[in-house]
């Protein structure tokens, strides 16, 4: 086979996203915070786009600025005063007026950053006075730990990463000074910290004190499989113990904590900012898109002026050209942006007037399907603009998604959501017999009889994953 390289001409044709249609999609799928980000870093880009308020009579800016200044000399002059009383009355003394120092009262209002698991085990550390060798191979184990407290390197990966300390060692001396520092920041609180599965942890939190020391021993090292499927019986039959006993011994390692380092700075909650709120105007539910701080933008009419009167080089003309489409494209996609949000929020809530009205249990189930063929847009239109957004309602703040959910029919034709569906399923498991608990087949029957609900087995097992409801073998009490 011959190759050989040439020029060939061929005609084709190819459907490609104008500019202005890429930056509207971009825009749509933008929460508020990141679009009020993406606005001023356009802004600082862009030398003809600016904010409107900025635009005012000089007259006005110099009496502004002689105001500010005016007010400015008084505080200072009123802080002197109260500088000079302190020191005359030789103890010190709030600001006159009662206002305290601003920056020690913004100091004072910060957030601190919670404790974590690694500040407490490094405190402890702290107090043993150890050796520095020793010090630093413990707190290299510290800060390897995972957030449930758990170590996830072995011994010899540990003393790997410490080549400067073990280079004149052998791997056996290593592996044994590794261990025995282990063992230290094992015995540390909280109790289980630094173990290497869950079995470990378990047995690290036994006291050797316990009367049943060594029957729970057993049960962690032997029996921990059965006791996380709840064979109890099984157990029982093993180890050659009344069922009672078996119960009460697995009731009290119940009270252990598989995972030691959880209670230690937990993950924040995200900050939340709605992008649309509902509000009840005399029994009418309006939507209001929040916009309070995004600032209204316009093109500076300086550029506008040079570009008609032909004031500017070729080069020049060029690039105020080019910044002014991008910033005539940028607020025309803003301004798509806020009334496709605006008609998604408005079909939504009058689709979901009886559970703004009720509250959940008229939720409806509803796909996005149904609101794109209703404003006659496209399902990914509808898909973007409702992505990491979440609206504001008098039944409380709720990601868009949460409207968007399927749920199953009913006998009488109608349709329940699946958020009811879950309700209905945890209400059937909580009154159940937890001698005899409800099989997945029990829940699809009473589901159907109570409810007129018809789910299939692998649809009730799915929603039971969810709520994190064990199997009805896990479930039985005995």
């Amino acid at each position: 086979m011959r190759l050989e390289a040439g020029l060939h001409q061929r005609q084709e044709m190819r459907l490609r996203l104008a500019p202005q249609v890429i930056q509207s999609i971009e825009l749509l799928q933008l929460p508020l915070l990141a679009l009020e980000e993406t606005i001023k870093q356009e802004l600082v880009d862009n030398p003809t786009l600016e904010l409107k308020e900025e635009r005012e009579d000089p007259e006005d800016r110099a009496e502004a600025d002689r105001k500010e200044a005016e007010v400015e000399a008084a505080d200072r002059l009123e802080a002197l005063r109260a500088l000079e009383d302190q020191w005359q009355e030789g103890a010190p003394r709030r600001a006159a007026g009662g206002d305290e120092d601003r920056k020690q009262e913004f100091l004072q209002n910060i957030a601190s950053r919670g404790r974590t698991l690694a500040d407490h085990l490094v405190a402890q550390l702290r107090l043993l006075e150890l050796p520095p060798r020793t010090a630093r191979i413990a707190e290299h184990i510290v800060f390897s730990l995972d957030a449930s407290g758990y170590l996830p390197m072995s011994v010899e990966e540990i003393a790997a990463s410490l080549p400067d300390l073990f280079a004149d060692r052998l791997p056996d001396e290593s592996v044994r000074e590794v261990e025995a520092v282990l063992r230290l920041v094992q015995s540390l609180d909280p109790a289980g910290v630094a173990a290497r599965d869950t079995r470990e942890c378990l047995l690290l939190q036994l006291r050797p004190t316990d009367p049943d020391y060594a029957m729970k021993r057993r049960l962690v090292e032997s029996h921990l499989d059965d006791i996380l499927e709840n064979r109890l019986p099984r157990i029982a039959r093993k180890l050659d113990l009344p069922l009672e006993t078996v119960q009460d011994l697995v009731a009290s390692l119940q009270t252990l904590n598989p995972k030691p380092g959880a209670s230690f700075l937990g993950a924040e909650a995200p900050l939340v900012t709605p992008d649309v709120i509902v509000r009840e105007i005399d029994g009418e539910y309006e939507v209001i898109l929040e916009e309070g701080s995004l600032p209204p933008l316009m093109i500076n009419p300086h550029y506008l002026d040079l570009l008609q009167r032909g004031a500017l080089t070729g080069a020049e003309k060029e690039f105020v050209q080019r910044k002014v489409e991008a910033a005539r494209r940028l607020i025309t996609a803003i301004e798509q942006r806020r009334l496709t949000l605006t008609r998604i929020a408005r079909e939504i809530v009058r689709a979901q007037r009886a559970f703004l009205d009720h509250g959940i249990v008229e939720l409806k189930p509803m796909k996005m399907q149904q609101i794109a063929e209703t404003l006659r847009v496209h399902v990914s239109t509808v898909s973007r603009a409702i992505a990491d957004k979440y609206i504001q309602t008098p039944r409380g703040i709720f990601p868009f998604k949460f409207f968007f959910s399927g749920g199953a029919d009913t006998d009488d034709g109608g349709a329940e959501a699946k958020v009811n569906v879950m309700d209905r399923i945890r209400e059937l498991v909580d009154g159940e017999d937890k001698r005899n608990p409800l099989s997945d087949i029990d829940l699809v029957r009473l589901v159907r009889e109570r409810y007129g609900l018809d789910l299939a087995r692998r649809t009730v097992t799915k929603y039971r994953k969810a709520l994190k409801i064990p199997s009805s073998r896990r479930r039985k009490q005995y």
